[in-house]
This record gives C-alpha cells, sequence and structure tokens, in this order.
C-alpha cells in the first residue's frame, strides 16, 4: 500500500506545484513571508521524498 500511498501524494504534489510558482511569484520566492524556503522549493523536495518512497517500497516488494 506504500507504493500507491506515495504515487497518490506525487500526483497531488505535481498539480500543486504550479500553485506554489505562483506564490513564489506574487511573494518574491519567499521574501515577504516568514518562509525559509521558496514554496516551489520546498515542493519538489516533497516530490521527491515521495518518489524515493515509492522506489524503495518497490525494492522492499522485490525482495518479498
Amino acid at each position: 500500500m506504500g507504493f500507491f500511498n506515495n504515487l497518490g501524494k506525487l500526483v497531488l504534489d505535481l498539480i500543486e506545484t504550479p500553485i506554489a510558482v505562483v506564490k513564489d511569484i506574487a511573494t518574491m520566492g519567499a521574501q515577504l513571508t516568514d518562509e525559509g524556503k521558496p514554496y516551489t522549493q520546498r515542493k519538489l523536495e516533497e516530490m521527491q521524498d515521495d518518489f524515493d518512497g515509492m522506489k524503495k517500497s518497490l525494492k522492499d516488494k522485490e525482495e518479498d
């Protein structure tokens, strides 16, 4: 179930990425807010984490 959970999160992150880009444009890369990282960078890091989770769940499945 981990693979599909990560796949669903990856798809949602992919859909939300253009929104993050617009937020970065509006806030000058999060400089006008108290956020530490730009929204787009955080979204891409979340996508990478989800993708790594998918790979890990497939690798675990092969070992079973």
